[in-house]
């Protein structure tokens, strides 16, 4: 979602250029704090609708784009935790995709962005990366729903917050006043 936001951002016409420069600070900002956990910075780096080649610039600055792959091979250690040569093969394959070199192609990259990540995965990930492929399945199906539950909860809150309490306390007032 904050992806998408940042394309409909540089989309924008009505925008004065100072106003643009203000939305992209906040914008920035922001999707560099959200890729702040574990599990969201190994999905940013799994996500192929974010993949370097897909983007005319790059999304995140070097050093947190080091400490997304970091978190990624941490999380990649803790799925593989007995298994060294998996973990090894995974992490190659992790590179080869990173590069588009060995099974990789560009051209299976050009559908992530009609895909749900996991799903991109699923469908090409395994025959270029047999290691790599269900681990990013499964994280990245792990990390939609986390998002998708942030948003209900985030929903749910309001309707039990003080400010919600009062509207509809007001409503009902309104309500009861003109019967």
């Amino acid at each position: 979602a904050m992806y998408d936001v940042g394309v409909k951002l540089k989309k924008v016409k009505s925008a004065t250029d100072e106003e643009k420069e203000q939305f992209e600070e906040i914008y920035s900002r922001k999707w560099v704090e959200l890729i702040h956990t574990e599990s969201h910075g190994a999905g940013f780096c799994l996500n192929p609708s974010f993949h370097s080649a897909l983007a005319c610039e790059p999304l995140l600055p070097l050093d947190r784009m080091q400490d997304c792959q970091k978190n990624l091979f941490s999380r990649m250690r803790g799925y593989f935790h007995d298994e060294e040569g998996a973990f090894k093969r995974a992490r190659a394959q992790y590179l080869d995709y990173m590069e588009l070199t060995g099974t990789f192609c560009g051209e299976d990259l050009s559908k992530a962005a009609e895909m749900a990540p996991h799903r991109w995965w699923h469908a090409f990930g395994g025959p270029a990366a047999p290691d790599l492929a269900p681990f990013a399945t499964k994280l990245l199906a792990q990390v939609q729903v986390a998002a998708f539950t942030d948003g209900v909860w985030e929903r749910a809150s309001f309707v039990h917050s003080e400010k919600a309490q009062t509207a509809s306390r007001l409503a009902s007032a309104k309500q009861s006043m003109s019967s």
